[in-house]
């Protein structure tokens, strides 16, 4: 099932949000934000009402679907059903007027993601989720009334924030009376959260019931894979056509299928964010396995963080310099603190220039160190 919905009548534009933001190539459903984004600007309406009910999603996904409601000419009118959690509730900042039940809730926090390898590639994530979040605060501090360093806060705790505290934080502008809308959200899409209110939890009662949508399960038959896929069903009729000459099996194609079928997940499994691309690549070569695919993404990942690092590393800028000790063992300097300190070294692998470009970083305020055993 689509995550969204659009419905226009004359002048006016109706567009439904009540599931993940997002896409997921696999199982078909949702739309990414590119579809989005062009079926809003197909919209020749004076005014959009935006209804949502939704856990989040993709960041990026939601940045864009956000940036193309806020240059969109309509007039946005939000109305959050039950649930804008995450991601979700950026998108809802784009409104012109915000309007929330009682029962309804937003939900803000801090971007998270993946990282793997060293300490500079640790550093070059925290780095660029940092990022992340000041452009999320920064969307969050122009519609409401709060300061950024409380929103910071808020987002660090995972805040849920019920309907008459948005609008006394400026995030909502009316209180509706409740609703009953259904709570389709399934455990693992709301597992990532720490704070869940038990409305919310898939064990809670129903307090929210969505409009009925008809849903369709995506079912990977030969004709959708003829139109969506015809290299792919090419390559999989010649290699189940030699198997059956070989063989003589007449199973040979469903049994080409179904082992794509899987080759094709298991190459699905090794996505990780930000190397959405790469993966769709390799889904459809006919070739790559998932070990193979897991290696390259790693390959890819690597390169990426490399080029991360030595973005930090010429961008910062050199530490503010004091004159060294008679002896030349000024405490302060980074030299003289890493021939004393045999715990550092070890730290930095005996890497001097790493540790420089560490420091440097640190000294620009480009990282800031949480804790150090």
């Amino acid at each position: 099932m689509d995550w969204y919905e659009i419905k226009a009548k004359k002048d006016n534009a109706e567009i439904l949000i009540y599931e993940q933001i997002g896409h997921d190539p696999w199982s078909g459903e949702g739309v990414g934000a590119k579809k989005f984004v062009e079926d809003l600007n197909a919209l020749k309406v004076g005014t959009i009402t935006l209804r949502i009910n939704s856990p989040g999603g993709n960041v990026f996904d939601g940045n864009a679907i956000y940036n193309a409601l806020k240059a969109h000419k309509a007039k946005k009118h939000v109305k959050i059903d039950g649930l804008a959690a995450s991601i979700a509730s950026i998108i809802a900042m784009a409104g012109d007027t915000i309007e929330m039940p009682e029962n309804a809730m937003l939900m803000i926090h801090k971007a998270s993601g993946l990282a793997m390898g060293n300490a500079e590639d640790m550093l070059s994530m925290a780095s660029a989720l940092e990022k992340i979040d000041e452009g999320l605060i920064g969307i969050y501090h122009a519609r409401g009334n709060l300061d950024r360093k409380k929103i910071a806060r808020m987002m660090g705790d995972e805040t849920w924030i019920t309907a008459q505290e948005a609008v006394e934080f400026g995030l909502a502008d009316t209180i509706t009376e409740q609703v009953n809308i259904q709570n389709c959200f399934t455990g693992e899409i709301l597992g990532r959260f720490k704070n869940v209110p038990d409305k919310f939890k898939p064990t809670a009662q129903a307090t929210v019931k969505q409009p009925q949508k008809e849903e369709k399960q995506m079912d990977i038959t030969l004709e959708f894979l003829n139109k969506e896929h015809p290299d792919l069903v090419a390559q999989i009729e010649g290699a189940a056509a030699s198997d059956a000459l070989d063989q003589g099996n007449s199973e040979g194609f469903e049994q080409g299928a179904k082992a794509e079928r899987e080759r094709i997940k298991s190459v699905e499994d090794q996505l990780i964010p930000g190397h959405e691309a790469l993966i769709e690549t390799l889904k459809f070569d006919g070739s790559t396995t998932g070990e193979q695919a897991a290696v390259k993404v790693l390959q890819s990942e690597k390169t990426m963080r490399a080029d991360l690092a030595q973005k930090l590393k010429d961008e910062a800028p050199d530490p503010v310099p004091h004159a060294p000790t008679p002896e030349g063992n000024d405490p302060k300097d980074p030299k003289a603190i890493w021939d004393q300190d045999a715990a550092l070294r070890a730290e930095f692998l005996n890497d001097f220039n790493k540790y420089s470009a560490f420091t440097k970083a640190e000294a620009a305020g480009q990282i800031r160190i949480v804790s150090r055993q």
